[in-house]
């Protein structure tokens, strides 16, 4: 990936793939570098139509910065990937990414109804998107609204248990955890997660693990340490 960077520094995936193995061996120093620099590359690419331009390095950024605790810039970069559009390939699936993790950083920062507008906004563009409504979920919950919660949660495992059916078990897992994890069930969490880290599908499998917003309550464990301390190992 780094040859790729060297010879092709506006290649789309190249600043993406680098960022994530970084992220995985919980090197958020080096993965936030690379971002930014792959940042500009997908401003500079911002209004072209070429079949493959950058997008999601503004969003993957605001995790990292997120994880981070900085809420501010983390919000900042979200809403870059947002005023992106839809218009460019991935350009639907970035945005939507980027509601969730605007919806994130206003639950971290105690606003539970913005928080719920941004998963809503996600969910208008894939209405049975797991994570998003999980998140809703969430920001329902934080808001006192536990039966409106418990509805939307239970659409979410609905919608984990339809990933699982179309063959999409690694992301279906994953979502799962987010769920346990959403209800504050961390030993069932946990139990999704280690097989992952163990021996996932592929080899990238999890990579997002140590800065997913809904899994922050696990950092604390020692077992999930555990779990990114394998998952580091792998990201070689």
């Amino acid at each position: 990936i780094a040859r790729v960077m060297e010879l092709y520094p506006d290649f789309p995936f190249a600043h993406f793939e680098a960022a994530m193995v970084f992220i995985a061996r919980g090197s958020l120093d080096r993965a936030e570098s690379i971002l930014r620099e792959g940042a500009i590359v997908q401003d500079r690419q911002a209004h072209f139509r070429q079949r493959l331009p950058a997008r999601g390095l503004h969003w993957l950024l605001g995790l990292v910065r997120l994880a981070r605790g900085d809420v501010a810039e983390a919000d900042a970069e979200f809403g870059r990937e947002i005023a992106g559009g839809t218009g460019q390939l991935y350009g639907v699936e970035f945005v939507m990414n980027a509601h969730d993790g605007a919806g994130f950083a206003r639950l971290l920062d105690g606003d539970p109804q913005e928080a719920g507008r941004h998963f809503t906004k996600a969910l208008e563009l894939y209405p049975d998107h797991a994570r998003s409504l999980v998140g809703l979920g969430a920001s329902l919950a934080a808001a006192g609204t536990k039966k409106e919660a418990a509805v939307v949660f239970s659409r979410a495992q609905s919608a984990i248990e339809a990933l699982r059916r179309g063959g999409r078990g690694t992301e279906a897992t994953i979502a799962n955890a987010f769920l346990h994890a959403a209800q504050k069930r961390k030993k069932e969490a946990l139990q999704c997660l280690a097989p992952l880290v163990e021996g996932g599908e592929m080899p990238y499998t999890g990579w997002t693990l140590p800065i997913e917003p809904l899994l922050q309550p696990l950092h604390d464990d020692l077992e999930f340490r555990q779990l990114l301390t394998a998952l580091a190992s792998r990201a070689r």
